[in-house]
């Protein structure tokens, strides 16, 4: 592998704040010169479809309770 490719796959060790324009760590939520929130990094395609997945099996289950709401209450309890 050349050093190049290595270089490229390495994330930078630290990144510019966009408000005060100090040099702070990469992995930084909060800049510690002047206190800003730093904007979250893009999602990769795995969290993405991993998020995609968890909403479309949560949406199925919320489709389920509601028809078998649905269904039970429209079929009364037998009379004993």
């Amino acid at each position: 592998m050349s050093e190049l490719a290595s270089e490229i796959r390495q994330a930078p060790a630290t990144k510019t704040c966009p408000a005060c324009a100090e040099e702070i760590k990469a992995a930084a939520l909060i800049c510690p010169h002047c206190r800003i929130q730093q904007p979250r990094p893009p999602r990769t395609a795995e969290e993405q479809a991993r998020i995609r997945g968890a909403g479309i099996v949560f949406l199925i289950i919320v489709v389920a309770v509601v028809v078998f709401v649905a269904w039970a209450g429209s079929h009364p309890p037998p009379l004993n």
